[in-house]
């Protein structure tokens, strides 16, 4: 089967389709938007106890043929990708929803360590387009 971005998705032949080693290598377009964008905010959660929003958390403001650029929601951390142009129709024409979604997991509390990401949480696009650790 071919990949999409990354993405399991029966496709055509189109300037989206990458080997199978990128989604192995976890080479996407939402995933590495959603991946810079969890340090920053991170990185600002360590540093203020509190999640930033989206005009302070550091991210791109800059999204790609594939993908808008990531939004952060204020107070929650929760970190928000969704496809676009080509990917968003393939996903779309396969059923599936285009919204890739990071939540910060807590190790307590208000204030306690980030100690993983949930991409599984809020996610809107079929488990079975989805890396493994997004399942």
């Amino acid at each position: 089967m071919k990949v999409a971005q990354g993405l399991h998705l029966p496709i055509s032949h189109t300037p989206l389709l990458c080997p199978v080693s990128c989604h192995q290598q976890g080479d996407t377009e939402l995933i590495n938007a959603a991946g810079v964008c969890k340090t920053s905010v991170a990185e600002y959660y360590q540093a203020k106890g509190v999640f930033p929003g989206a005009a302070d958390s550091g991210c791109s403001t800059v999204g790609t043929a594939n993908s808008a650029p990531p939004v952060v929601a204020a107070g929650t951390g929760v970190i928000s990708v969704s496809a676009a142009g080509g990917l968003a129709t393939q996903l779309t024409g396969n059923a599936s929803g285009t919204l890739l979604n990071y939540t910060p997991t807590l190790a307590g509390g208000a204030g306690s360590a980030i100690t993983a990401w949930d991409c599984k949480t809020g996610t809107t696009i079929t488990a079975k387009y989805l890396p493994a650790t997004c399942r």
